[in-house]
C-alpha cells in the first residue's frame, strides 16, 4: 500500500473513532453508523443495523442528551462539536 493510501486509510479509521463516554457496544455501533452516513432517519438506522425501534430509541435519546448527536426534522446527525 502506498504512503498516500495508508495515510488516507489511517484518517478514515480516526474519523470513525468513538467518544469515551459511550460504553454500550450497541450505542457505539449507532454512533459510528451515523458518523459514516452523515445523517439518517430512525427507520433507516433500524433497517441498516437490524435493530428494533424499542432498542434504538433509548440509545438515540441517550446520545442526544449527552450532546453527541442531534435530531432535526426526524433526521439524526452527529453534532459537529462531538468529534474525538
Amino acid at each position: 500500500m502506498s504512503r498516500k493510501k495508508l495515510n488516507s486509510h489511517a484518517q478514515s479509521i480516526k474519523d470513525l473513532s468513538v467518544p469515551d463516554e459511550i460504553n454500550s457496544s450497541t450505542a457505539k455501533l449507532v454512533y459510528v453508523y451515523l458518523k459514516s452516513v452523515m445523517s439518517a432517519t430512525l427507520e433507516e438506522i433500524c433497517k441498516s443495523l437490524s435493530l428494533k425501534q424499542l432498542t434504538l430509541l433509548p440509545i438515540l435519546d441517550s446520545l442526544r442528551k449527552n450532546g453527541l448527536i442531534k435530531k432535526s426534522n426526524q433526521v439524526y446527525t452527529i453534532k459537529s462539536d462531538s468529534t474525538v
